[in-house]
C-alpha cells in the first residue's frame, strides 16, 4: 500500500476557508506535513502565519449548544476520531511548539466549557496550557486539562498517545466521562494581583475558574479612569478612539477588556492595571 494524503480545511467560524493542512502518511510510519493556500498554492496564504490561524472545526461550534462541553485536541487527526465517536471536538493545527493567538481564537471563545485534550508528553502538556491561556485571554470561562493517570501501568500510555489512539466511536463517550471525573485539572485565569507578582505556573494549581471584583476589575478601572459605565459581559464604547458602536468588549470575569475595532486595545486586551496607567482623557 502507498502513501496516502489528506487534506483539512482549516475554517474561520464563518466557514470561510483559510488554509489547508496537508497530511501525508507513509507505508514505514513516517509522515510529511505541508500547508497550502484555498486555490492549492503551496505555503500560508500572504500575510497569515501559523499562529493566526484558526483552531480545525471552528465553522462547527456555532452549530454546537452553548452549555455543551467542547474537546480541543492537538492536531485533526485526532479531533475526527472523537467526531467520529459524537464528542464535539476541534484541533490545533499549529504544532506543539505554538498555539494561536488569542485573537485567532475569538470566533470560539464562547463556548460554554473547554476540555483539551494534550498528546502525552512534555510538549502536548505545554501546549494545552499555553493554549488554555490564550482561550482565558479570548473569553473563554472555564477550561479542563486531561492528565494521563500515572498510577496506570507505564505502558498502557507510550510518549505521544492522544485521543486517536485510545477512542473509537462506540466507546469514545465512556472514555471521555471515564478521563473527566477522574483525572482532569480545572485551569483558571490568574487574578491581574497574581499576574503582577506571582512567579510560578499558575495552571500548576488545580483552581477552579472564579469571577472576580476586586483591584482587578475592569469594570472598576474603567469607570474610575474615564467615568465609563461598563459591565462584565457586555459591550461598551471604546475610550481610546472615538466609537460610536460600543466595539468595546468587557470579558465576563471583569479581568480584561478586548476591542474589536482597529485600536491599540485589540486582543489580547487590557487588563485594570493597563487601564490605570493610563492619563488619556475619554472621548466626548
Amino acid at each position: 500500500m502507498g502513501s496516502q494524503t489528506t487534506r483539512f480545511k482549516v475554517c474561520d467560524h464563518h466557514g470561510k476557508v483559510i488554509a489547508v493542512h496537508c497530511r501525508q502518511d507513509n507505508p514505514d510510519g513516517t509522515k510529511k506535513i505541508w500547508w497550502e493556500t484555498p486555490d492549492g498554492k503551496p505555503g500560508l496564504p500572504e500575510g497569515v502565519g501559523v499562529t493566526d490561524l484558526p483552531l480545525f472545526g471552528s465553522e462547527l461550534a456555532r452549530t454546537i449548544p452553548i452549555t455543551k462541553a467542547m474537546v480541543i485536541t492537538e492536531g485533526e487527526k485526532a479531533a475526527l476520531a472523537l467526531r467520529a465517536g459524537g464528542i464535539p471536538a476541534l484541533a490545533t493545527v499549529t504544532g506543539a511548539a505554538t498555539v494561536p493567538t488569542p485573537k485567532a481564537l475569538l470566533g470560539v471563545a464562547y463556548v460554554n466549557k473547554f476540555i483539551l485534550w494534550p498528546d502525552n508528553d512534555k510538549a502536548g502538556r505545554d501546549h494545552m496550557k499555553a493554549l488554555a491561556r490564550n482561550l482565558f485571554l479570548a473569553g473563554a470561562r472555564e477550561i479542563h486539562i486531561l492528565n494521563y493517570d500515572p498510577d496506570t501501568d507505564e505502558g498502557a500510555w507510550p510518549k505521544g498517545y492522544d485521543a486517536a489512539d485510545v477512542v473509537i466511536p462506540e466507546t469514545a463517550k465512556t472514555v471521555l466521562k471515564w478521563m473527566l471525573d477522574d483525572w482532569s485539572t480545572k485551569a483558571r485565569r490568574p487574578s491581574a494581583r497574581e499576574s503582577q507578582g506571582a512567579k510560578a505556573d499558575p495552571l500548576d494549581t488545580v483552581i477552579v475558574v472564579r469571577s472576580q471584583r476586586d483591584d482587578g476589575s475592569v469594570s472598576l478601572a474603567l469607570r474610575d479612569v474615564f467615568g465609563m459605565d461598563a459591565t462584565p459581559g457586555k459591550s461598551a464604547r471604546c475610550p481610546m478612539h472615538d466609537d460610536r458602536a460600543a466595539s468595546l468588549s468587557v470579558l465576563r470575569d471583569d479581568l480584561r477588556a478586548i476591542c474589536h475595532a482597529p485600536c491599540e486595545w485589540g486582543a489580547p486586551g487590557v487588563t485594570a492595571s493597563d487601564i490605570r496607567k493610563l492619563s488619556k482623557e475619554p472621548v466626548q
